[in-house]
């Protein structure tokens, strides 16, 4: 993949190349940061990998739904969550990893592999949670704050799909 462009100032204009002759993708007036993301983006999507970033704001302690993501029929996704949470006024923090393996088959509806695996769990406030389930034709990324906690959510996911 070729990468041709100028720098002015902090910003690049450029054009991304891709060597399996898809159409070159113009980019102008972006970070040299977003640029990279573009380039990360064209390599992951030839190898059926896609790494994305997610926010949601939550108020209580209502199940949220930070991430959806569609799941194709005949196909199993292997889904890998960093999720971190944040208290608006500093008191609370909290950080999960899970994994889960998410299929469909014959026109069904998404379904978990066996369980969700939850790789770290550190809480400043045990009631908080953020998972992977599933919905319909869907899997989804879901988080929960506490009742008067206004918390910030992050999520960076990654999907690796089969068809």
């Amino acid at each position: 993949m070729a990468l041709k462009g100028r720098q002015t100032a902090s910003k690049v204009d450029a054009v991304l190349r891709n060597p399996t002759g898809y159409t070159p993708t113009p980019v102008y007036n972006e970070s040299a940061n977003e640029v990279s993301a573009h380039l990360h983006g064209i390599d992951i999507a030839l190898t059926g990998v896609l790494e994305k970033l997610a926010t949601v704001p939550t108020t209580n302690n209502t199940v949220t739904t930070i991430v959806t993501i569609p799941i194709s029929d005949n196909s199993s996704v292997l889904i890998e969550t960093s999720i971190v949470g944040k208290q608006t006024n500093g008191l609370g923090r909290s950080g999960y990893m899970c994994q889960a393996l998410v299929y469909r088959t014959n026109s069904g509806n998404a379904t978990i592999q066996n369980t969700v695996n939850t790789l770290l769990t550190r809480e400043s406030t045990a009631s908080w949670n953020a998972t992977i389930a599933v919905n319909g034709f869907n899997a989804i990324i879901t988080v929960q704050g506490a009742t008067g906690n206004n918390i910030n959510w992050v999520c960076r996911y990654k999907t690796t799909t089969a068809m």
